[in-house]
């Protein structure tokens, strides 16, 4: 049973191209009979310019919108979203058929991607080329050459630009000389500077280290002198065994 009457789907069959039954998946998106959005992979039944029959589980109302989304042929391109209403329905004759949902498009055209439809059949306009048509060039009167004096006016004004531009052009490349000239100047001096700061360097710790080793051989001297001294007034403080006897012989003869 459907919703819409057999001489009513007569009647709008006579307005449409030619069916043509052929099977397209599409993504069907909308909102079924009681409110609840919805997202439907399916295929389609029969395909025209003008709309298309598809199989659902979902029931929805007459007169509803729906936003169907067309692959390509080509994976490289992008679907194609077209927009239709419903315009009948046919439930199922069991639960394990499917309903069948009549699609009218808001704008007709082919875009089924078949390269040999009806001949009723016509371009979708998203798919048909803009021509610019392309008019004869008319003869027009050519401009009349320009007067000896009005060439000379022209070419006195002209030189005070080309004199301008020529000066602007000298003075960038003089600029750019004398820069690369200072920067030459620059390192040379930073090197010269730097090797300056080395040598004073070198020079200053030669000299701290002279001196710190004039001063360590001095106080060594110094502790021989004293260790020597020591050794001797030690001596004759503390006279060995030896010096002891020799000093009894003398103090013997001396008596005898």
């Amino acid at each position: 049973m459907t919703e819409s009457s057999s001489s009513g789907i007569a009647a709008a069959d006579k307005r449409r191209s030619t069916r043509v039954a052929h099977a397209v998946r599409i993504l069907v998106r909308g909102t079924d009979a009681l409110s609840q959005p919805f997202k439907e992979s399916t295929t389609t039944v029969m395909v025209n310019c003008y709309g298309c029959q598809y199989q659902s589980k979902h029931y929805v109302q007459k007169n509803s919108v729906v936003t169907l989304e067309i692959s390509h042929s080509d994976s490289k391109l992008a679907p194609r979203i077209v927009r239709g209403r419903v315009i009948w329905v046919q439930r199922p004759r069991t639960y394990r058929h499917l309903f069948l949902v009549g699609i009218e498009f808001d704008i007709p055209g082919n875009i089924w991607g078949i390269h040999s439809p009806p001949k009723d059949w016509f371009p979708h306009p998203e798919d048909e080329e803009l021509v610019i048509p392309v008019y004869p060039e008319t003869d027009q009167p050519k401009e009349p050459a320009p007067s000896p004096s009005i060439a000379l006016a022209e070419k006195r004004e002209t030189a005070p630009e080309v004199h301008r531009t020529s000066q602007q052009t000298v003075e960038r490349a003089v600029e750019a000389a004398v820069g690369k000239e200072m920067e030459r100047v620059r390192r040379q001096i930073d090197a010269q500077l730097h090797e300056a700061i080395e040598g004073a360097v070198n020079g200053l710790i030669e000299r701290v280290t002279n001196a710190a080793l004039d001063s360590v051989i001095e106080q060594a001297e110094d502790r021989t002198v004293a260790s020597g001294g020591e050794a001797a007034i030690t001596a004759e403080t503390n006279p060995s065994d030896a010096q002891i006897s020799n000093r009894r012989r003398k103090t013997q003869k001396q008596k005898t």
